[in-house]
């Protein structure tokens, strides 16, 4: 198995150990405790899976970052810079009122930006790391559309009163734990990318005709 095939098996296996703890974790803070233990509820960042998320961020923008310094990329470096602002609104939205609510008007353009120039910088990698690049994009921007449709994805319009419906929990869920898997996928997928490259081609005649006269004695005269 080549470095960058160990790496993204790597962190497919950690965000599948994330998820599901992470919907262990609020269903149980649901179903029990009525969201009482707001260290388990990941509908807010101030949780362990909303700082875990806010850390696998924090993490692609730094890979992001490294493959566009290597690849000399500035419009790189803009991108992995938009995805460290953007974790400033997440940290403090619990502590300054103004970002207490998703913006998505505010927030749409800076993540189209993001998205386009990561699909470029990455668009010359191997099959498997540019397969994971789509796939965690697809999952910010799947989070991305529900944070946009916000409560409205509830029947109960009365936000104190969705809280605590299982179509409003299942849909925090699916938004918060596709949010933590794409960027946890990012992160792998930036770092697969960079790995090196190892060719497993089988030998051919050729190759074979050219190590046998490499080992052949030489005899001298």
């Amino acid at each position: 198995m080549s470095g960058s095939a160990q790496i993204i098996a790597a962190g497919l296996i950690l965000t599948a150990a994330l998820l599901f703890a992470q919907t262990v974790s609020q269903l149980i803070d649901f179903h029990f405790f009525d969201l009482r233990l707001r260290v388990l509820d990941s509908g807010h960042h101030r949780s362990i899976f909303g700082v875990i998320s806010i850390l696998a961020e924090a993490v692609a923008a730094v890979t992001i970052g490294m493959r566009a310094v290597s690849r000399r990329s500035l419009s790189g470096i803009l991108a992995a810079a938009l995805v460290g602002a953007l974790i400033i609104p997440r940290a403090l939205e619990g502590y300054v009122r103004g970002f207490q609510r998703y913006d998505v008007p505010l927030l749409a353009v800076p993540l189209t930006i993001v998205f386009v120039v990561v699909l470029a910088l990455t668009f010359r990698d191997e099959r498997r790391p540019r397969f994971m690049i789509w796939v965690s994009l697809s999952l910010l921007g799947c989070s991305f559309g529900l944070h946009a449709i916000g409560p409205q994805a509830d029947a109960v319009t009365s936000p104190h009163i969705a809280d605590y419906t299982w179509a409003y929990q299942l849909a925090g869920m699916l938004k918060h734990g596709a949010e933590l898997a794409g960027w946890t996928l990012l992160a792998t997928a930036m770092v697969a990318g960079a790995s090196p490259r190892r060719r497993d081609e089988p030998l051919t005649v050729f190759d074979l005709a050219v190590l046998l006269r490499l080992k052949r004695p030489t005899v001298r005269n």
